[in-house]
């Protein structure tokens, strides 16, 4: 049904350095914002997500781009089927098990423990909501939903036209809109309703952008060096629209590595966080706030810079080895069997 494509292992230890930005960023903003300061990466870890979306929107293209470059409606079924076995066996998981801790507490309906928010994050419908509730970090899987419904429009839009002309206009206009939707509240606040879907929107198109020109590039190290500015850019650059423009550059320059930069994220240890990446990220909220309550009940308290970078760094390796559990025991598992669903699907529609 969809093509063969070669693995590019330094983008999946990509995604580890993503959600690692993500988990000390949220982890740091509970014990005294140390890191915050001594580390400009983690003060502004929430651009993880930005790296996600672009590399979300790099690889999407690559593994389905030249398929899709003839669409046919049952390659978009088993597509969209694909992604939801991805996403949904961990955002059910996550998201119930916040649940049961809340229920446990008897905290429903207060806060953004809202009851009435139930369906809609069962239906990933969680980033188009006036207010985040329950799982907040899950607004990105709904709004990277969105993405992959829209994706035959970015095949459309962005890679099978001849010139780069339309393309380039195309994500040019998003970029703009992207900046616009945001207005002051910045980018680190653009997850929910439109300056979301703007935020999804631009930084999708712009991976899928990045795929195109990097086609037929060659690999090589010295693009070592030109990851390593982009990389500097993305913390320095002080409009959100280069921000954007730089993390979509370094996505490319990691994507066509063949240097130390590619060894160092295709390190097993690299591979292996990336690969459990959705689970890190998707767990450590509900982890986080369980680590609150524990320390409430148990009187730890830090109040210097060594004991909360120390717990910082503690805490995170407790998220990471219950991803991991997550995952072998939930991701998948799930995924598995959901694609075991889709092969009797094709298979019943073939007899």
């Amino acid at each position: 049904m969809f093509s063969h494509t070669v693995d590019v292992p330094q983008l999946t230890g990509l995604r580890a350095v993503a959600a690692s930005m993500v988990l000390f960023l949220h982890l740091s903003q509970f014990h005294g914002h140390y890191l915050e300061s001594y580390l400009v990466v983690v003060d502004q870890g929430f651009l993880g997500v930005d790296i996600f979306f672009v590399l979300s929107g790099y690889i999407i293209s690559h593994v389905y781009g030249s398929d899709f470059l003839r669409f046919s409606g049952s390659k978009y079924g088993i597509f969209l089927w694909r992604r939801v076995a991805r996403l949904y066996p961990v955002h059910i998981a996550t998201l119930l098990g916040l649940i049961a801790m809340v229920t446990a507490r008897g905290l429903l309906d207060t806060n953004f423990w809202t009851v009435d928010q139930i369906p809609r994050h069962m239906l990933m419908l969680n980033a188009w909501t006036p207010e985040v509730s329950w799982n907040i970090p899950a607004w990105s899987i709904s709004a990277e939903m969105l993405a992959y419904i829209l994706f035959p429009i970015f095949v459309f839009a962005l890679l099978r036209p001849d010139s780069l002309i339309v393309p380039i206009i195309v994500v040019a206009a998003l970029v703009a809109w992207f900046q616009v939707s945001i207005g002051e509240q910045g980018i680190a606040l653009s997850y929910h309703g439109w300056p979301a879907a703007a935020r999804i929107g631009c930084e999708f198109a712009l991976g899928t952008v990045m795929f195109r020109i990097g086609r037929d590039l060659p690999v090589s190290k010295y693009w070592d060096g030109l990851a390593a500015i982009f990389f500097v850019a993305i913390f320095l650059v002080p409009a959100v629209t280069l921000k954007v423009i730089a993390i979509a550059c370094f996505v490319l320059a990691i994507a066509k590595s063949d240097g130390v930069v590619k060894s160092i994220l295709s390190t097993r240890m690299a591979v292996y966080l990336g690969v459990i990446s959705y689970s890190i990220y998707m767990v450590h909220f509900p982890i986080i706030k369980l680590i609150l309550k524990t320390k409430e009940v148990l009187g730890i308290e830090a109040t210097g810079a060594i004991e909360n970078v120390l717990l910082v760094c503690l805490f995170a390796l407790v998220v990471i080895g219950i991803a991991s559990g997550l995952y072998h025991l939930v991701e998948a598992p799930g995924r598995r069997w959901l694609r075991k669903i889709e092969a009797s699907f094709r298979g019943n529609a073939t007899s």
